[in-house]
């Protein structure tokens, strides 16, 4: 919190789930709709810049096949993600970067705060996908993946 706290003050976007609230500020809630509009009404308080929180909330099944969902709290208003189920993943690093970088993109685009976080979520899953750390789905490939093609066609 002593780091935190100063650049959290200056900050917008906090990209947080339950735990991490809890372990740095103290601000506890359960992992719920209610807890997670709960968490951010108290980090909004504590720090007046913040206008929303968002995160990924995975499910691990094992090393190889987990579960993602994003969530978005804004104002009293939360947004969450259908829930991608994920077999045979190649390779986690990363995917919190692409996660970010999805929802960074969608403001940048003026998106509504629902596709904002599902094109997020998306382009996390994807990069499970892609060895490496860095995400090489392009935007055309994440919107395709949001808006439910899941069918694994080779495109050329």
């Amino acid at each position: 919190a002593e780091i935190m706290g100063p650049l959290v003050a200056l900050s917008n976007v906090i990209v947080a789930a339950e735990t991490d609230t809890s372990k740095i500020f103290g601000i506890e809630g359960e992992a719920s709709d209610n807890g997670f509009k709960s968490i951010t009404a108290k980090m909004m308080q504590r720090f007046p810049s913040v206008e929303c929180l968002v995160s990924s909330r995975r499910e691990t099944i094992s090393s190889s096949q987990n579960r993602l969902s994003g969530i978005l709290s804004y104002g009293n208003e939360v947004y969450h993600t259908r829930i991608y189920e994920m077999d045979n993943i190649i390779e986690r690093i990363g995917s919190g970067d692409a996660f970010i970088a999805g929802f960074i993109f969608g403001c940048l685009n003026g998106w509504d705060n629902q596709k904002k976080i599902d094109f997020a979520t998306a382009s996390a899953v994807l990069k499970h996908s892609v060895e490496g750390d860095v995400n090489r789905a392009s935007s055309q490939e994440v919107l395709e993946l949001m808006n439910g093609a899941t069918g694994g066609w080779i495109k050329r």
